[in-house]
C-alpha cells in the first residue's frame, strides 16, 4: 500500500507531466497559424496563452489545495446549482457559433477581453459535488425512492446541454453523474440496467433526429461518408506516426487537412509526431493517475470525500478514453479535450481544480508506515 505522502507525491507528479506535454503540444499546433500565414504574427502566441491558463490553473489547484476541508462540503449543492444557472444563461445570452456543416452551436458565455467559459465542462464537475454531498448526508439505508432526487437532477443539467445542443457532452455529463452515484450507494445492477436502457434509447433518438442521424452515420461510415473528413485525417495522422512518430513539430496533418487539432484532434497529432508507442505511454500516465487517486478514495474516512474523489478519479479517465475513441473513430466526433493537454481555457483549469481537491484531500489522510510503496514513480 502506498503511504499518503507518496499518493500527493505521485499524482503532483503526473499532473505536472501531463500538463508539460500539454505545453509542447500547444506550440506544436498553434505555431502552424503563423506558418499558414507566410510568417505573419507570432508563433509563440498560442504557447503563451496556453501557459498563462497553466499558470491560473495552478493557482486554483494551490488554492484549493490549501481549503479548509469544511467549506469544499458545505458549497457543494451551491457549486453545482451555479452550473446549472450558467447552463441556463448560455442558452439566452450567448453568441452563436457555426462549425463547418452548418451547425449552430450556444455552449460558451463570452466575456469581454476574449475569454470565454464553457458551463458543461463545469457542470461536469459540479454533478460529482452535488451527489456526494446528497447521497453522504443520508445515514440510514437508503429506499429506492431516495435516489429518485439525484436522477432528476442529472436530467435537468443533461437536458440543459444537450439543448445547446450538445448531446455528446449531455452523455458524457449523464454518465459521470449515473457512476458516481453508483459509487455513493446506487444499486449496481440498476445502474448497469438504467445505462445500457439511456444508451439504447440514445441511439434510437440519434437515428430519427437528421442532425444526430448524420452524426451516427459518420462513424458508421467513416470511410466513405463525407462528414468524416475530419475523423479520416485524425486516422491517417496516426498511420503516418507509426510506432516512434515522425518527430517533434513534423507533423503534417496539423497544418492544412486535420482542424482542431490543437484540442479536439491532439492525440492525433501526438502519436504521429511521437508515434503509438509513446501514445500508449500516455494513456498509462492516465490509468496510472485513475490508479493513484482511487487509492486516496479508498483510505478516505469520510463518505463525502471518498466519493467526491472517487468521482474525479472517473471523470479524469472517461474523459481521456472518450478523447481517445473519438481519434480512432470508435465514438461519435464531438469536443471532448485531453485532459491536461488540450489547448484551453476552461476544461485544464477546472482539470486542476480537481487535482487540488484530491490533493487537498490525499494531504489530511492519516499516516502510516507501510513496508512497501508498490507503483511509486517517486522515491
Amino acid at each position: 500500500m502506498i503511504s499518503p505522502n507518496k499518493l500527493h507525491a505521485n499524482i503532483m507528479t503526473l499532473t505536472i507531466l501531463l500538463c508539460l506535454i500539454g505545453l509542447l503540444m500547444a506550440f506544436s499546433t498553434t505555431s502552424t497559424y503563423y506558418f499558414n500565414d507566410g510568417g505573419q504574427g507570432n508563433p509563440f502566441v498560442g504557447l503563451f496563452q496556453q501557459f498563462v491558463f497553466l499558470m491560473v490553473g495552478f493557482l486554483v489547484l494551490f488554492l484549493f489545495r490549501k481549503m479548509p476541508q469544511k467549506f469544499l462540503k458545505q458549497y457543494a449543492l451551491l457549486f453545482y446549482y451555479i452550473s446549472l444557472v450558467l447552463l441556463f444563461v448560455v442558452l439566452v445570452f450567448h453568441t452563436s457559433i457555426t462549425n463547418e456543416v452548418g451547425e449552430e452551436a450556444r455552449r460558451w458565455i463570452f466575456i469581454p477581453g476574449g475569454l470565454t467559459i464553457q458551463p458543461s465542462e463545469i457542470a461536469k464537475v459540479s454533478i460529482i459535488f452535488y451527489i456526494a454531498a446528497y447521497y453522504s448526508a443520508y445515514k440510514k439505508k437508503m429506499m429506492l425512492k431516495d435516489h429518485l432526487q439525484p436522477i432528476i437532477m442529472i436530467a435537468i443539467g443533461a437536458g440543459l446541454i444537450a439543448v445547446e445542443p450538445n448531446v455528446s457532452a449531455a452523455v458524457v455529463f449523464g454518465a459521470i453523474g449515473l457512476v458516481t452515484m453508483v459509487l455513493g450507494g446506487f444499486p449496481l445492477m440498476l445502474g448497469v440496467l438504467g445505462s445500457s436502457s439511456i444508451s439504447v434509447l440514445f441511439y434510437l433518438v440519434m437515428s430519427k433526429i437528421p442532425r444526430l442521424q448524420r452524426r451516427l452515420s459518420i462513424v458508421q461510415e467513416v470511410f466513405v461518408s463525407p462528414d468524416a473528413y475530419q475523423l479520416r485525417q485524425g486516422l491517417r495522422a496516426i498511420v503516418r506516426g507509426g510506432l516512434v512518430g515522425q518527430g517533434y513539430m513534423k507533423s503534417s496533418q496539423k497544418f492544412i487537412n486535420l482542424a482542431f487539432s490543437s484540442t479536439d484532434f491532439i492525440f492525433a497529432i501526438i502519436c504521429e509526431e511521437f508515434g503509438l508507442i509513446f501514445g500508449c505511454l500516455l494513456l498509462f500516465l492516465y490509468f496510472l493517475l485513475f490508479y493513484y487517486i482511487l487509492q486516496v478514495a479508498r483510505l478516505v474516512k469520510s463518505h463525502f470525500y471518498s466519493i467526491l474523489v472517487a468521482g474525479i478519479a472517473f471523470h479524469l479517465l472517461f474523459q481521456a478514453l472518450l478523447h481517445v475513441a473519438v481519434t480512432l473513430a470508435i465514438f461519435l466526433p464531438t469536443g471532448i479535450p485531453l485532459p491536461f493537454i488540450s489547448k484551453g481555457g476552461s476544461a485544464l483549469i477546472l482539470n486542476l481544480f480537481e487535482i487540488g481537491i484530491v490533493l487537498n484531500i490525499a494531504a489530511r489522510l492519516p499516516i502510516k508506515k507501510d513496508r512497501s510503496e508498490e507503483f511509486s514513480i517517486v522515491a
